[in-house]
């Protein structure tokens, strides 16, 4: 615990620039993707006891859904599961419910084609 407490309190760089820790872990620090990890783990324990197929790197997480419809109702399930139990806020602005065809993950998505499927 003495050595997360000097990572979250340890601030960061932005080029020449110092920028001091406020009361959570910045974007950008050290710690900040295995903190997400550890916390965000109940989310992936959650998913898989439900069923759900997902793929998620810190806070970015995609769940797969057989239909538009069902992608809806896991999206409500997912964001009352994180609010209540996790107390964390899905911004529905970044938030949608679609094919795995027409969603991005880190920049990459899945497309088909007659041979199969491909990045």
């Amino acid at each position: 615990m003495h050595l997360v407490r000097k990572f979250l309190i340890s601030g960061v760089m932005n080029g020449q620039l110092f920028k001091k820790s406020g009361k959570s872990t910045l974007q950008g620090g050290d710690i900040s993707p295995l903190l997400t990890n550890i916390y965000l783990n109940e989310l992936g324990k959650a998913l898989t006891k439900r069923g759900h197929m997902f793929v998620r790197y810190a806070n970015d997480c995609n769940i797969y859904a057989k239909s538009r419809r069902m992608g809806e109702r896991v999206l409500a399930s997912i964001t009352k599961f994180l609010g209540e139990k996790l107390k964390v806020k899905v911004n529905r602005e970044k938030t949608q419910a679609d094919s795995s065809l027409n969603l991005k993950f880190l920049f990459f998505s899945l497309c088909m084609e007659r041979n199969g499927a491909y990045l």
